[in-house]
């Protein structure tokens, strides 16, 4: 199985009881008296391009203790029999040494595990 990793920060969290009305030409954007913000999350998500199949979880923060407890996720989630290769790019909270140490410790408690296929230069992908 591959895994595709990768995260989207700063996800406004919205409450609202009706859509937002739209701006005109000289008419400012509308919102309703119970519009509420809640600040911003960050979802981490893992894909496996084969199946379809999607790991997801919202955190307030965007740190390596968060991508190491969703990498644990992904690790609780996944049958222990399969070959799982974790692709992801090399952004600063993926490679603290935190993480790396995580990682390792991964690894070695599961061998079918390979959370070291890197991604790099994924910002060319785009």
């Amino acid at each position: 199985m591959v895994l595709s990793v990768d995260e989207k920060s700063q996800i406004q969290a919205l409450d609202r009881e009706q859509p937002v009305l739209p701006m005109m030409p000289g008419v400012p954007e509308r919102r309703t008296h119970s519009y509420v913000r809640h600040g911003t999350t960050s979802l981490f998500a893992a894909l496996d391009v084969a199946s379809g199949f999607v790991i997801g979880k919202c955190y307030k923060r965007h740190r390596a203790t968060e991508f190491l407890d969703f990498l644990k996720q992904i690790d609780a989630n996944v049958p222990p029999d399969l070959d799982v290769h974790v692709i992801m790019d090399t952004t600063e909270p993926r490679w603290s040494g935190f993480c790396r140490a995580g990682l390792t410790t991964m690894s070695t408690s599961r061998p079918h595990r390979h959370p070291g296929s890197i991604r790099s230069n994924a910002g060319s992908l785009n």
